[in-house]
């Protein structure tokens, strides 16, 4: 059960990523 946590702390990390970097686009910050 301990294989599902990490997977879904890894997706969730990967989401928080792409999320931040879609947001910094939108902002104008790059």
């Amino acid at each position: 059960m301990q294989a599902y946590k990490q997977i879904y702390i890894l997706l969730f990390i990967g989401i928080l990523f792409s999320g931040d970097n879609a947001y910094s686009i939108k902002n104008g910050s790059r």
